[in-house]
């Protein structure tokens, strides 16, 4: 139970967290040897089993921040051992699953039907799977958010339980991704307008 809800963690030495601007392995890496500032992470669910003499296998959902190195230091310390990360592998990221993924020998195999499973429609991404609400536009409104100009924006209508992001969209195309940010809204992701095939003469 210690090791699952909401604590705090310390990070490794060697991470990519930057303190002034400069990421602390390079710190690390010149001498320094002062622990990080805790940082608040969040653990889902946790689960153990035996992996073999003197390794135990776990399977954790985390939320971003979480260093599973770090949790394998604190576990060692907990059972009073030690202990060290010997392998890491990562299954799902937000919505998207490994077990949805395609592997790299089929697909340079070319093989139909994984380059079908693998292509994931870029709304279909933000709308579906990152629960995202999609707003229309006009081509006028798309063209100004393309050209990274904000003020049209204040004349769009969103519906009930927006949330603090939305997706603009002209016919079913990704226009850009937008945030909300007080009581306006400003633009996180544009998106280039998609080129249509040229017919055959």
């Amino acid at each position: 139970r210690r090791f699952t809800g909401k604590f705090e963690q310390v990070p490794p030495v060697f991470s990519a967290i930057k303190e002034g601007g400069i990421p602390l392995y390079k710190l690390a890496r010149r001498g320094r040897t002062e622990e990080p500032e805790a940082r608040s992470v969040t653990i889902h669910s946790l689960r153990f089993w035996a992996a073999g003499p003197g390794l135990l296998g776990f399977e954790m959902a985390c939320s971003k921040g979480t260093y599973v190195r770090s949790l394998a230091r604190d576990l060692g310390e907990e059972i009073g051992c030690g202990a060290a990360l010997a392998e890491l592998r990562r299954t799902r990221f937000g919505p998207f699953s490994v077990a949805e993924s395609v592997s790299l020998d089929d697909m340079e195999r070319g093989l139909p039907e994984a380059l079908d499973h693998a292509l994931v429609p870029l709304l279909a991404a933000l709308r579906d799977r990152a629960g995202m609400a999609t707003v229309p536009v006009s081509e006028e409104l798309a063209l100004a958010l393309r050209q990274g100009r904000q003020e049209p924006m204040v004349a769009l209508e969103f519906p009930a339980g927006t949330g603090e992001r939305a997706c603009l969209v002209l016919d079913e195309q990704p226009v850009a991704v937008i945030r909300q940010s007080g009581q306006s809204w400003q633009l996180e992701r544009v998106f280039a307008a998609q080129q249509r095939p040229t017919p055959a003469p």
